[in-house]
């Protein structure tokens, strides 16, 4: 652990971990882990703050039961133990812990995870990457493709990979980005990584990608839709399955038409098609 960087692991009891994770997240943790039905991990730079915010949270549904300080090296002795790769039609996705353990090849992409931004095992990074690789089929539709809230770049890079596109990535948070320009350098990858928000992007792509949360779904349904050409193509997730109909009818009375809504675990990703201009 730097003194610039220190991270910090939070474990947390709780009677909905989905729920908890979203609410951790908003208090201002970079990312989350989930251990159990009942029990999981949050981590957190800038711990201060944002430890007092959790601590403010804490009640009948949610315990903080535990705070220890973690290297960047015990992040990734974290993840090796569940670490697998991921194997679709047209890509495979393997984590990584360092740059020197992968060898470029086109039909694999090597993510090496930050705290939580997606390694591909969540399910909603899980479902938004089958989508991805479904569209391969029609790549001549995609000439470019915005991926809004990227994370590590998973997405991003998968795209830009299965479609041969141009990627615009796009995230908030500085760590993410950081993350992000580490997988995009060990994939050879030429995807644009921007620091920032939405308001950064004043172009229109064939494709948008957002695994955020539903409300901030919600909040952006105009601007996000303002961003996308004539029959573009949507993919959306970070929402819970009990949030995806309010999700649906918002980009639906935007012109969307709904082609897919799939789910895993709690979570549902929608796939849309643009109807008018």
């Amino acid at each position: 652990m730097t003194k610039e960087h220190p991270w910090w692991r939070i474990l947390v009891a709780t009677d909905d971990v989905d729920n908890a994770s979203v609410t951790l997240i908003e208090a201002g943790c970079s990312g989350t882990e989930i251990l159990s039905d009942s029990l999981l991990a949050a981590f957190i730079q800038c711990p201060k703050e944002a430890l007092s915010a959790i601590h403010t949270l804490e009640g009948d549904s949610l315990r903080v039961s535990e705070i220890e300080p973690l290297s960047l090296e015990n992040w990734h002795d974290t993840c090796q133990e569940v670490w697998e790769e991921i194997q679709l039609q047209h890509f495979k996705v393997i984590p990584i812990s360092a740059a020197e353990e992968y060898s470029y090849s086109k039909q694999t992409i090597a993510i090496i995870p930050g705290m939580g931004f997606g390694t591909g095992h969540h399910e909603t990074t899980s479902m938004l990457l089958q989508f991805i690789d479904d569209l391969a089929e029609r790549r001549d539709e995609f000439s470019d493709v915005l991926d809004l809230g990227c994370g590590s770049a998973i997405l991003a890079i998968a795209a830009e990979r299965a479609l041969e596109a141009e990627c615009l990535a796009v995230d908030n948070d500085g760590a993410a980005i950081s993350n992000a320009a580490e997988n995009r350098g060990i994939n050879e990858s030429s995807i644009i990584l921007v620091h920032g928000t939405l308001d950064c992007v004043s172009e229109k792509y064939d494709l948008l990608i957002a695994n955020i949360y539903s409300s901030i779904l919600l909040e952006l349904s105009q601007a996000i839709t303002a961003r996308t050409k004539k029959r573009a193509t949507l993919l959306l997730s970070g929402i819970q399955i009990d949030e995806a109909d309010e999700v649906i009818r918002a980009y639906q009375e935007l012109g969307w038409k709904l082609l897919r809504n799939e789910t895993l675990g709690k979570w549902a990703a929608l796939r849309f098609a643009r109807q008018n201009g």
